[in-house]
């Protein structure tokens, strides 16, 4: 099932790389276990192991290259990517396209790297087909 989404930022900033669909095969996209992370305040994020079930049942489609420190193969296939750059600010909302990869990096508000980043997301389903790329 594929998913269009709206990102609204309330407070803070998000950068977001868009990829469009042409670009999947360059990003490595796979099928790999949908994780769950569990949140300790006030900045410590850590993964929440999985059962064979849950590893073999919940997936999900994501890029495999690291984005900020890509292997030199990787990199060079990321030169060939075609991403729309693009800063949300507070109020501001954003249509994220079903089968449009995206990064997102988040930015406090205050300029010295305290405070918070608020965003609302909401996400709903796309009935068209996907791209040929995709498969």
């Amino acid at each position: 099932m594929a998913t269009d989404g709206l990102a609204h930022q309330v407070r803070g900033r998000k950068e977001i790389l868009l990829f469009p669909p042409e670009d999947l095969p360059l990003l490595e996209y796979r099928a790999r276990p949908k994780g769950v992370m569990r949140y300790e305040y006030p900045d410590r994020f850590t993964r929440v192991p999985l059962s064979a079930e849950a590893r073999a049942t919940k997936v999900l489609f994501a890029a495999s290259i690291n984005m900020t420190h890509p292997d030199r193969p990787r990199k060079r296939a990321l030169e060939q990517c075609s991403p729309l750059r693009c800063t949300l600010q507070p109020g501001e909302t954003l249509l994220l396209p079903a089968y449009w990869h995206h990064e997102v990096y988040s930015h406090p508000a205050e300029p010295d790297g305290e405070g918070l980043n608020v965003a609302v997301n909401f996400w709903f389903r796309n009935e068209s087909a996907p791209p040929a790329y995709y498969a």
